[in-house]
């Protein structure tokens, strides 16, 4: 099973991974506290101005630190899209515990010792109670993200659970609208982009023709969109 994500993996993710990064999830919608950043706008100085060049801005733009999303809003999206009396993922609570909760040094969000139950999302140490809410983004976090993915998907009735929220089966057809729909599971706020669905359409045809059942292609493009950084941006 895995052997197959990894193939879809390979034939779509170096693309989609520099697409994601052109979109942003808000928290808005989920319920959660959005973060609001603003940046500077420049202004060009008058020419007459004493000391400054003709064309060049007294005030610079500033930079604005880009926000990654904490640990947790992800715990919050992956027990949205992957919760179903339909199809139970039995091991739902155990994989997000590992793979998010107890990774807040990586992912952001202090914990509480008072209202954790046997320190479980301090992850036994009470330095975590101290860490930053939000954190940059590094290689590790998106390696747990990754596994996060891959092992939820891996499970038939991940792939199931998520598609049921959608209105959707394994025998649903993919296409630019259900694939638009797909992506909204973690995309809470722009549609995506035309070469993000072209990326997902032309990895499904090479599934396709490699004679792999819906089931298989929907995973491949759950998984590619699940591993995809861009829903994890303010």
């Amino acid at each position: 099973m895995k052997k197959r994500i990894s193939l879809a993996i390979l034939l779509g993710i170096g693309f989609i991974s520099t697409q994601a990064y052109m979109n942003c999830a808000p928290m808005g919608e989920m319920g959660f506290e959005t973060l609001s950043s603003t940046q500077n706008n420049s202004s060009l100085t008058n020419v007459d101005a004493p000391g400054v060049h003709p064309g060049t801005s007294a005030n610079p733009i500033a930079s604005q630190k880009v926000h990654i999303v904490p640990s947790s809003y992800i715990a919050e999206i992956f027990h949205e899209v992957f919760t179903s009396s339909t199809y139970p993922v039995s091991n739902l609570d155990t994989l997000i515990d590992k793979w998010v909760n107890t990774k807040t040094p990586q992912y952001g969000g202090s914990c509480d010792m008072y209202s954790s139950f046997s320190t479980k999302d301090c992850n036994g140490s009470i330095s975590n109670t101290d860490l930053p809410y939000f954190a940059d983004g590094n290689t590790v976090r998106e390696s747990f993200q990754i596994q996060m993915c891959e092992n939820i998907l891996g499970i038939d009735a991940g792939v199931s659970a998520a598609l049921e929220k959608i209105q959707l089966t394994v025998a649903s057809p993919i296409d630019q609208n259900s694939l638009t729909q797909a992506y909204g599971l973690f995309y809470r706020a722009d549609p995506p982009s035309i070469d993000f669905i072209s990326t997902l359409l032309d990895l499904d045809k090479n599934l396709s023709t490699a004679n792999e059942s819906l089931k298989e292609r929907w995973r491949a493009a759950l998984a590619q969109i699940c591993e995809s950084p861009g829903w994890q941006l303010f």
